[in-house]
């Protein structure tokens, strides 16, 4: 049985491709499997794909017959994987050799921590670095309503989705919604069960180019990336959706009833901090049905 299983979901990938899969070939660390999931790309990217499956074993390559969306496709990479340990990777971005030997070795040592990420540099097209990004992604505390809080409460591109996790702990949660955001959900939701460690040093490269989905997130970008050819609601009841289903979490996390009371009281702060967003979402979407 492998170690790990990193989950590569992809459409239209063929420009950047290689060198998302090149550096998970390239790791230290050689006991994990590449689940490649194609969303029925229309470029070049099937042909590289089967070319990297037939030279090594570890890559696993499966192509949907349709576009099922971004978010059903990092689900479906997960539900192939096979490993007590789980991480995505993106198209665009890259990771250094020791990456997941080092990611491994904490979660390894340590029982109470269910995610280790590290810090990242932000590149550009070229892979020149264009910033070294703070992103804060320790969470230590003891308590799972103090982790919550702590991370919903940063400024954050939410680079700890691409930590190496706990798989069926990962399993356990709402996974990858289709809805705006949902990469803040789920992290807030692997934070109830567990704490997570940041490596200081910078083994993540997240590229930012006019083709990246976080590089322009028009509601028509979004709603393409999350639900192709279907109206997303979401997109206008972003707050709502949130708040919903972040509540729905607090429900399912096996933490004491202290900690879920703490929890809604937080979540009705929140609301009450937003009500002016709220309510404004709901006034567009009542003129939109107009």
């Amino acid at each position: 049985m492998t170690a790990i299983s990193v989950g590569l979901p992809v459409y239209n990938g063929q420009d950047l491709i290689r060198h998302a899969i090149d550096s998970i070939l390239d790791q230290t660390f050689s006991n994990f499997e590449l689940i490649i999931s194609d969303n029925a790309s229309t470029d070049d990217t099937e042909s590289i794909c089967r070319q990297y499956a037939e030279q090594d074993g570890r890559v696993k390559y499966f192509r949907n017959k349709t576009n099922i969306g971004a978010a059903a496709n990092f689900r479906q990479v997960l539900h192939f994987s096979s490993s007590n340990y789980f991480k995505w990777i993106g198209v665009d971005d890259h990771f250094a050799p020791t990456y997941l030997e080092e990611t491994k070795e904490i979660l390894d040592k340590h029982n109470d921590v269910i995610l280790c990420c590290s810090k990242v540099n932000i590149i550009d097209a070229d892979g020149e670095i264009l910033r070294k990004y703070e992103d804060r992604q320790q969470l230590p505390q003891d308590s799972p309503s103090e982790r919550f809080i702590q991370f919903l409460g940063q400024d954050s591109w939410v680079n700890s989705v691409y930590g190496l996790m706990h798989a069926d702990t990962l399993k356990k949660t709402s996974i990858m919604g289709t809805f705006t955001g949902s990469d803040v959900v789920v992290m807030a939701e692997m934070s109830l069960y567990g704490k997570f460690f940041e490596l200081p040093d910078r083994l993540f490269f997240r590229r930012i180019h006019p083709g990246a989905y976080s590089y322009d997130c028009s509601s028509a970008k979004q709603q393409e990336f999350y639900s192709p050819g279907k109206m997303q609601r979401s997109l206008l009841f972003y707050r709502w959706r949130h708040l919903l289903e972040h509540y729905r979490s607090i429900r399912r996390a096996p933490i004491e009833s202290a900690e879920k009371r703490s929890l809604l009281r937080f979540l009705l702060k929140t609301a009450r901090w937003q009500r002016r967003e709220l309510i404004e979402e709901l006034w567009l979407f009542i003129s939109r049905r107009n």
